[in-house]
């Protein structure tokens, strides 16, 4: 018996993930940056190698954009309308005002479908948590990391990539007394 006025909402109690990451060697501890891929035309990333610098483990990739437009991304399986929950680190020590970088999120037809955050005009000196949820519309997802300023040769280091399928949500009712 909580007594009058009462206030009642529903919570989210607890979010259950699928046991695979389907972002194969996300955290680039093979010491490859495979399976991610950068275009070999003018659209490649002019660094594109295996670091210890900003890593979680051992290892992170970095990709240095040099020119509007440079691109590296990596292709995972995914179910067609199932929700999906993609984590990432970043950090981009040399950034400015020349450069945007921005994440996208679809598919190879269609790269743009879930356009990601930009990053101009400040860098991110320390890893940054990148947290995106996103329901897929083919059955291979596509994420990209891609230069969309005028370019200053920007370092970018990614590591500790998951994407888990989001398989349930259980939730509570609560109820709070309210005060007038």
């Amino acid at each position: 018996d909580l007594g009058e006025p009462v206030s009642l909402y529903i919570a989210e109690d607890e979010v259950k993930y699928g046991s695979d990451n389907v972002i194969e060697n996300g955290d680039f501890e093979t010491g490859s940056p495979s399976p991610w891929i950068t275009p070999s035309d003018s659209t490649g990333m002019n660094v594109f190698t295996i670091s210890t610098d900003h890593a979680s483990g051992q290892y992170s990739l970095q990709m240095t954009v040099g020119d509007a437009n440079d691109s590296a991304y990596v292709e995972f399986p995914t179910k067609i309308g199932v929700q999906y929950r993609l984590i990432f680190y970043i950090t981009i020590p040399n950034h400015d005002a020349l450069s945007s970088v921005r994440f996208k999120l679809g598919h190879s037809g269609d790269v743009d479908a879930y356009r990601g955050d930009v990053y101009p005009d400040t860098s991110i000196t320390t890893k940054q948590k990148i947290d995106i949820y996103f329901i897929p519309t083919q059955a291979t997802s596509r994420f990209t990391i891609a230069e969309s300023g005028s370019s200053n040769d920007a370092n970018v280091y990614l590591d500790s990539i998951t994407c888990y399928e989001l398989l349930d949500h259980t939730y509570k009712l609560m109820a709070v007394n309210d005060t007038i």
